[in-house]
């Protein structure tokens, strides 16, 4: 058991700058599409055919190579050749996965209110490494950190909930570490942090749930099924309500048992009257590798064939392009590296964040692994952002502000990132002091009404510190030679433009030679 990917392995190969090879039958969908477009009219039937029959990774490929040959946006075509509810889904499946879900936040948060059910469906239950191309996808096409947007944008439990979810990076499952004792262990402190007590203890209760692999939470299941007579989701039912219920329930589900749970959200699109088109092409687009597994969970659960449910509720093109999605082939289970945060270390390994003996030090590359050039898409573009310098870095001790949970983990700020601002947690906002442990950042100007960071050269406009050579505009400090502008110190020799000294600064003394600039004794 453990988390799913949703990304195809050219999304992932991609956010690693991985060599990209492209088969003979993507310049030839390429072509047809084209085609498709070409003079007076579109040839709606042959878009379906070509991008509605392709696995994730095939139309993947499809647009990436479309960009590289023609320095253009296949999503745009596509919002110039179609409309409605069939070019919104063309749209959405000409664009990479990671791009179409931060553009699907971007919209859950905008205006007046926020669409919650879009936000949780697309946070939870996410792998480390997916999620770390998310963040890092959100930030390039809307300028701003994602745990931002969520902190401004959320309220209650449910802000706690979502904010755990982007800070905690899920620990790989580990059979020394994650073992039966533990898992009784940490149903029983859940079982504390909630039913057994007057109240809630949210952060605690959150932060066991977010970080458990998928295998130990079915493990802390059965021992709180075992301890306390019904499980961890009748628990969430119990103690929360409202979006934070929502958020929880999902998040358990979607880990434990992802299938029912799927089906369930396909169910929801098209349940009562008329039918939630953008939220049925959402679930169609990101959780086509998935459905053969939701097919027969939705048969299960609701005693007919998904397909006829969705046939039943569309119509014209639309329709037809849904269908052909539905019974478009899948990919095989991807390949790419995961990111993850680690489980408790092996017996004689080395400390979390230690590299192995003759190891590169955590952050540097492994000897003959692929940088990541700083390409850029078209001008005006807004494709699949191109990758940075360096993988993301480990997470930076977390937040102890209260409505956290804590002790949570912040999420790794990507390195090398131009504009992307270093972070503990969150970018320093404006009127607060820079963060401990990290330079100051280009793009931020030094905060007015602090002091500079231990350890960092001082800033323009404050006292120097111990240990800095003096700013400008400020007199000398006792150890450091004088600066330009200011008379000299004792134990300095004199400056240029100043009178030379005799120990105090004073013009010569008895029984000392004169020095230039003063007249001689005796006048």
């Amino acid at each position: 058991m453990s988390k799913l990917n949703l990304y195809p392995q050219s999304a992932h190969n991609a956010f690693f700058s991985a060599n990209v090879t492209y088969p003979p039958q993507v310049d030839e969908a390429v072509q047809q599409i084209v085609a498709a477009c070409k003079g007076l009219g579109t040839d709606e039937k042959s878009l379906i055919a070509v991008l509605g029959s392709k696995s994730p990774e095939t139309r993947n490929l499809i647009q990436m190579r479309y960009r590289a040959l023609y320095n253009k946006e296949l999503k745009d075509l596509m919002k110039s050749e179609t409309s409605g509810d069939f070019g919104r889904l063309l749209r959405m499946i000409s664009t990479p996965l990671p791009v179409t879900e931060a553009q699907l936040l971007r919209d859950a948060t905008k205006g007046m209110g926020t669409n919650e059910s879009q936000v949780i469906q697309i946070l939870s239950g996410r792998t480390n490494a997916e999620m770390d191309i998310l963040k890092k996808t959100y930030f390039q096409l809307v300028n701003k950190d994602l745990a931002v947007t969520m902190n401004s944008e959320l309220s209650g439990d449910f802000r706690k909930v979502i904010m755990a979810m982007l800070q905690a990076q899920q620990l790989d499952f580990n059979p020394t570490y994650h073992t039966t004792a533990r898992a009784e262990e940490d149903a029983q402190a859940l079982y504390k942090a909630g039913e057994g007590k007057w109240g809630t203890d949210e952060e605690k209760f959150i932060g066991l749930l977010v970080a458990a692999p998928p295998q130990y939470l079915k493990m802390m299941n059965d021992a709180y099924v075992r301890k306390h007579g019904n499980d961890i989701a009748k628990a969430v039912d119990k103690e929360f309500s409202g979006d934070a219920k929502k958020s929880l329930s999902f998040l358990v589900k979607s880990v434990m048992d992802p299938f029912p749970a799927i089906a369930e959200v396909f169910e929801k699109t098209m349940k009562g009257i008329g039918t939630d088109e953008t939220g049925l092409s959402t679930a169609l687009v990101r959780y086509q590798s998935l459905l053969p597994q939701v097919k027969e969970a939705y048969k299960r659960l609701y005693g007919k064939e998904l397909r006829d449910r969705i046939h039943g509720e569309t119509s014209g093109d639309y329709r037809r392009l849904l269908l052909t999605i539905l019974d478009a082939p899948v990919d095989a289970p991807i390949t790419a590296p995961t990111q993850g945060a680690p489980g408790a270390p092996a017996h004689g390994a080395p400390a979390h964040g230690a590299p192995a003996h003759g190891a590169p030090a955590h952050g540097a590359p492994a000897q003959g692994a692929p940088g990541y050039p700083a390409q850029q898409p078209p001008s005006g573009s807004q494709g699949y952002p191109a990758p940075q310098q360096g993988y993301p870095a480990p997470p930076q001790q977390g937040y102890g502000q209260p409505g956290y949970p804590a002790p949570q983990q912040a999420y790794p700020a990507p390195q090398g990132q131009q504009g992307y601002p270093p972070q503990q947690g969150y970018p320093p906002q404006q009127g607060y002091p820079p963060q401990q442990g990290y330079p100051p950042q280009q793009g931020y100007p030094p905060q007015q009404g602090y002091p500079p960071q231990q350890g960092y050269p001082p800033q323009q406009g404050y006292p120097p510190q111990q240990g800095y050579p003096p700013q400008q505009g400020y007199p000398p400090q006792q150890g450091y030679p004088p600066q330009q502008g200011y008379p000299p110190q004792q134990g300095y020799p004199p400056q240029q433009g100043y009178p030379p000294q005799q120990g105090q600064g004073y013009p010569p003394q008895q029984g000392y030679p004169p020095q230039q600039g003063y007249p001689p004794r005796g006048y």
